[in-house]
């Protein structure tokens, strides 16, 4: 079988594309369909004990066997799971799937420290791993381990981090799924800088309420939708016992049903009217984003929250002419909207949701 003719026309160390060029452009060689492909970056975060670890771990077996996962269809490929946290958690948790699922060939694993931020000669030894395993998906639990003696919070580090995630990318063609923190404030993601939630190709968010089942969200997706959630149950098992006979437990992932979708919380009136508010405040008189820490990728706009009150007071929102009661009113509809991820803010900035 013949190469495939050259693509483009190179400049210097440009190669520049054209249309027929994109028609020709091979198709995504996706690993979860409609969620994550070879070469792309993921990052699934969620609050402590919400059970982001053992869905990444669900997710990793699932495309070493080639099972769906959660209804989608799954190209089967070998999988190295970074467990930075040791090897005791790895070992139950692998053992169980393998009860519950079978055996998985595909499947490796690391039981140890991955400190990329500290000495990111790591990198090499990961490079070489994935290509010797010939591995297409590599999970990185947690990325706090991973980066220790680098600042989350800071841009700079993140980037750096970021760099580091994009050479091991480049260099195998595998993806990289990032386990992390959710940060205090739920509507601004992922915890620390942003530099991450600007590069990732994928962004997933797990939920444990404390009251309704646990879910998974996609809240970022390169080329495909997102925005419903799919419920998942922990489940106890039990695997042999120790040296005091005591039962060693741990957990697996029960999937809701397949593919179901959850409706978004339906709003209030006054959320409403402010949420449209906002979007006209926007239109008229907002603008681009600042770039930063707490401020998201470039292209998304947004206003003064001081305009969006200004718009809410003179659209009648609160329907009522006491100061005291439009103010509480705002307050209320913007905690709704940032509760139902339809807005996020920070330092005096409000934006919708869902952008780019």
């Amino acid at each position: 079988m013949s190469p495939p003719p050259p693509r483009g026309r190179t400049i210097g160390r440009l190669l520049l594309l054209g249309v027929a060029d994109a028609i020709a452009a091979p198709p995504r060689a996706y690993l979860v369909k409609g969620l994550l492909a070879a070469g792309e970056l993921g990052v699934l975060f969620g609050e402590p004990g919400c059970g982001k670890s053992f869905l990444a771990m669900h997710l990793a077996y699932a495309v070493a066997q080639g099972r769906k996962f959660f209804g989608r269809r799954v190209v089967p490929a070998p999988v190295i799971y970074c467990g930075l946290e040791g090897e005791t958690g790895m070992g139950k948790r692998v053992r169980a799937l393998a009860a519950e699922h079978g055996d998985a060939p595909a499947f490796h694993y690391l039981a140890q420290a991955l400190p990329l931020g500290e000495d990111a000669s790591f990198a090499d030894d990961l490079v070489q791993a994935i290509r010797e395993t010939g591995a297409r998906l590599a999970v990185i639990d947690t990325l706090a381990r991973a980066m220790a003696g680098l600042d989350e919070n800071s841009a700079a580090d993140m980037s750096a981090m970021v760099r580091i995630f994009d050479r091991v990318r480049q260099e195998t063609d595998a993806a990289l799924l990032v386990v992390h923190h959710a940060g205090k404030d739920r509507s601004r993601g992922a915890r620390g800088s942003n530099a991450l939630r600007g590069a990732a190709d994928l962004e997933i968010e797990v939920e444990a309420p404390e009251r309704g089942e646990r879910t998974w969200r996609c809240t970022k997706a390169k080329d495909d939708p997102g925005g419903d959630a799919f419920g998942f149950a922990l489940r106890s098992v039990t695997l042999e016992t120790d040296a005091d006979g005591d039962p060693l437990a741990t957990c697996l992932v029960e999937e809701g049903e397949a593919a179901r979708g959850t409706a978004r919380v339906q709003l209030s009136p006054q959320q409403r009217a402010a949420l449209a508010c906002l979007h006209e405040t926007i239109l008229a008189s907002g603008s681009d984003l600042p770039a930063g820490h707490g401020f998201p990728p470039p292209s998304a706009r947004g206003c003064r929250i001081d305009a969006w009150r200004e718009e809410c007071d003179r659209r009648g929102v609160a329907n009522s002419d006491a100061p005291a009661t439009r103010k509480r009113v705002f307050r209320r509809a913007l905690a709704g909207l940032k509760d139902t991820r339809r807005v996020a803010e920070y330092d005096g900035w409000i934006w919708p949701l869902g952008q780019g």
